[in-house]
């Protein structure tokens, strides 16, 4: 059976599924295969437009005094919280003006802690300080370089240079730390190279430093070296079915049991059925050969998509926590893409996660589907 890295300590997070806070609840740990432990801290939020209340949260951050930043997407607003999740302010409304949002998708935090919300239906990226004060806004509709069209993520290196995931004009536009541009990439190139709808963007220490691109229309991700920006490779991640993973031993007996009991009567059955098959074998690979084009069409790489790629920087490694769309764990994966766990709560799922966050020993995952942001801490 495979091990959750939180299965059995987070069998009573349905008590917080009404409540607005709880915090420093006691539980159980086990490691995981990568001897990494966690263990939940508490849980704010819950629907409505109130204070410390939420509508679709989708983002998290938090400063260098541990207050957290959730963006709360449904009510186009910024909600500042001390490191216990009790509310300090908000600020934020939906609009086109300074300090107004519109579908606002993701946050960043940076060593000055200045916060950057990224204001897609603005097509804008907006700076505020911690008390919530407008301190400038980058970007206007268009398709041109410094313009975007639905911007959805933003990142910033070790080097402080700043990128801006364009969505909807499949690049990314690096500039300087003072905002000056520098170049952009993404929609022409090799077919390995380019971009489509891009969704989010991180970065690893591994080596000289990776950053890694992921996108909303397929499972891949793109890794390009840090020191110059050059691509570097393509890999598809495979998302797990965590139920699937947990089977009880006695039910699999009991199923044994029966597929031999069954076994037998199978046996004569499909001797009885070999020649209607026979006759409708043909018949079925006409309608198998006019069906190729449109199954081709819907393949299950068109079918899947990574909402948020962040890092776990785990001495000496470094994994990456994906979210999927359709999928309510978040999953681990080692810096080459292969599996290793699932952030996962067992009978009480995360309900269609938006993201997660790492800073330093603690873990943010926000629940948007729940209204909740649920909080992890490393041992």
């Amino acid at each position: 059976m495979k091990k959750n890295i939180t299965k059995k300590l987070l069998f009573f997070l349905p008590i917080f599924s009404v409540l607005f806070l709880a915090t420093l609840c006691p539980g159980s740990s086990h490691a995981s295969d990568y001897e990494y432990e966690d263990d939940f801290i508490a849980a704010f939020g819950g629907r409505g437009i109130g204070k410390s209340k939420f509508n679709f949260p989708v983002d998290v951050v938090v400063d260098s005094d541990e207050n957290v930043y959730v963006l709360d997407q449904g009510n186009n607003r910024v909600q500042k919280f001390d490191k216990q999740g009790h509310y300090i302010l908000a600020w934020g409304r939906k609009g086109a003006r300074d300090s107004e949002f519109n579908k606002p998708s993701s946050l960043y935090i940076d060593n000055d802690d200045k916060i950057h919300v990224v204001d897609s239906l603005n097509h804008r990226i907006q700076i505020f300080n911690t008390d919530g004060q407008f301190l400038n806004s980058i970007g206007t509709l268009g398709a041109r370089r410094e313009r975007y069209n639905t911007p959805n993520n933003i990142g910033i290196d070790r080097h402080k240079n700043i990128y801006v995931v364009d969505t909807k004009n499949n690049r990314i536009q690096m500039y300087d730390k003072n905002w000056m541009y520098k170049k952009e990439w993404g929609k022409v190139g090799p077919r390995a190279e380019r971009i489509t709808a891009p969704s989010s963007i991180n970065f690893v220490k591994y080596k000289f430093g990776y950053m890694y691109l992921t996108s909303f229309n397929n499972c891949d991700v793109i890794r390009y070296k840090l020191l110059n920006t050059d691509y570097d490779d393509r890999f598809t991640l495979k998302p797990v079915d965590v139920d699937e993973d947990v089977v009880d031993e006695e039910d699999v007996a009991e199923e044994e049991v029966a597929d031999e009991n069954v076994a037998e009567d199978e046996e004569v059955a499909e001797d009885e059925d070999v020649a209607e098959d026979e006759d409708v074998a043909e018949d079925e690979d006409v309608a198998e050969d006019e069906d190729v084009a449109e199954d081709e069409d819907n393949s299950e790489e068109s079918s899947c998509g990574i909402k948020r790629l962040a890092v776990l920087d785990y001495s000496p490694d470094d994994y990456l926590l994906v979210i999927f769309e359709g999928y309510d764990s978040v999953f681990v994966y080692d810096y080459e893409g292969n599996y290793v766990d699932a952030l996962t709560e067992g009978e009480f799922k995360f309900d269609n996660p938006t993201s997660v966050y790492v800073k330093g020993k603690y873990i943010y995952v926000v629940d948007g589907g729940n209204n909740f942001v649920h909080k992890f801490e490393r041992r």
